[in-house]
């Protein structure tokens, strides 16, 4: 059975004004039954409208303030250890001597011992820019190895000859730069005067004109674009767009820096596949995971088909907290994954239409920057401040009326100006699965 058909004519009646639109704003003619005394004083909200990362962040406390709009850097230290895939000549499991093998990005010395395949100890008596020659510890290599056929390696130790000369080469370890910028929003309310005096059976707040809502729902309308820019933000990278920075959002950073999942979760095999990939990367303990109404309902049948699976750590075990904000989970192979709807990928205007982002599985803990050794958080916002200026969130009135008077013209209208500057910032994206 599935869904045949959904509520129409609802969820995308607002239009768009300016200051040309006919009597300033309309309001179309839902207003003028709105106005009406014999209909209800509060209009019901039936969509669940807030996205429902930002409260996590400002929660977690991770919102920075920075002095840049670009160049706010940090740095992720590589891998210790050498490794890598190549090609290696051909060999008959009788044959002993030293095998070439290609890697045109190498960083294998003379005198290395490598591992080729998982299990085939080797010793490297000479060195290329693009090739290393392999002689295997035992006897013969063994095995059979085709032409250029493509095998793994990784250095394991070395070893060198009695009365040898010490190495001449050595690792000098490297840093990962990445960089957070911040894009500029904006957005603005416009109401008259008149409509600003307009009783109307609508109560915001204590204030009995409609036109308040209207503001208030541009308010909230405004910090979700916030949000959808730190998730669905990217570089602007086209020569068209120079004089925009764009940011790289969530989904950007993990497709580029993460692990991606495709398809849904949906049994237990599932969550142990993405455990050993998570240890590979040194993964974080304790693990959120926002997803979609269908991700979130696999993962709810696995708790109820599983018993001793449920979790509630991150709550100090508590199950009426964690049901208070939300969440559930599993522990499995010593990850406590909690998981919570994110009403961003189910909103049917949103991510919810195409189901493309199926949901984010991230760290709740920190990284060190490996630069500065300061930890920071896996995933915080920045935003510009500087000498007690601050574009985290701006809001002004400008026109003539209400007691703000900044209009030469004297226009019988009041203004209300959003503004901010923001930059998601995704560090050590290699311990966040993403679901697409």
């Amino acid at each position: 059975m599935a869904i045949t058909s959904t509520p129409a004519g609802l969820s995308n009646n607002q239009f768009l004004a300016t200051d040309a639109s006919a009597s300033f704003v309309s309001f179309g003619d839902f207003i003028q039954y709105v106005n009406e005394p014999q209909y209800a004083e509060k209009i019901k909200q039936i969509y669940m409208q807030e996205l429902g990362i930002t409260e996590l962040l400002s929660s977690l406390g991770s919102e920075f303030a920075v002095g840049r709009d670009t160049e706010n850097f940090w740095f992720e230290q590589g891998r210790r250890f050498v490794d890598g895939t190549g090609t290696i000549a051909s060999t008959s499991p009788t044959d002993t001597g030293g095998k070439v093998i290609t890697d045109a990005d190498h960083r294998v010395r003379d005198e290395d011992d490598v591992i080729i395949n998982g299990e085939i100890r080797g010793h490297v008596t000479a060195t290329s820019s693009t090739t290393f020659t392999v002689t295997p510890y035992a006897s013969t290599w063994g095995v059979t190895f085709t032409a250029s056929q493509a095998v793994n390696y990784f250095v394991s130790s070395n070893e060198h000859a009695k009365a040898s000369n010490q190495q001449t080469e050595w690792l000098q370890p490297n840093v990962d730069r990445h960089e957070a910028k911040l894009a500029i929003m904006k957005d603005i309310y416009k109401m008259s005067g008149s409509q600003m005096t307009d009783k109307s059976w609508v109560n915001i707040g204590g204030k009995d004109a409609y036109i308040y809502l209207g503001e208030e729902e541009g308010f909230k309308r405004f910090k979700a674009y916030e949000e959808m820019k730190m998730v669905y933000g990217t570089p602007a990278d086209n020569t068209n767009l120079s004089a925009f920075n764009g940011t790289e959002g969530l989904f950007d950073a993990l497709e580029n820096r993460g692990n991606v999942w495709s398809g849904y979760i949906q049994s237990l095999s599932d969550i142990d596949d993405i455990t050993e990939a998570l240890d590979t990367e040194s993964g974080e303990s304790a693990m959120a995971a926002y997803v979609n109404s269908r991700q979130f309902n696999y993962l709810q049948d696995m708790v109820a088909d599983n018993v001793g699976l449920a979790a509630y750590g991150m709550f100090d075990n508590g199950k009426e907290d964690a049901i208070k904000f939300g969440f559930s989970g599993i522990m499995r192979s010593g990850y406590e994954i909690m998981f919570h709807k994110w009403n961003l990928l189910t909103n049917p205007q949103l991510g919810g239409k195409d189901k493309v982002f199926k949901g984010v599985m991230f760290p709740l803990g920190e990284m060190r920057d490996a630069e500065t050794g300061q930890s920071i958080p896996c995933l915080s916002v920045l935003y510009k401040e500087l000498n007690g200026y601050s574009r985290k969130f701006e809001s002004w009135l400008t026109g003539a009326a209400n007691g703000t008077y900044t209009d030469s013209n004297g226009n019988d209208s009041l203004t209300v100006n959003y503004r901010s500057e923001k930059g998601m910032r995704v560090a050590g994206a290699n311990r966040f699965v993403l679901i697409k």
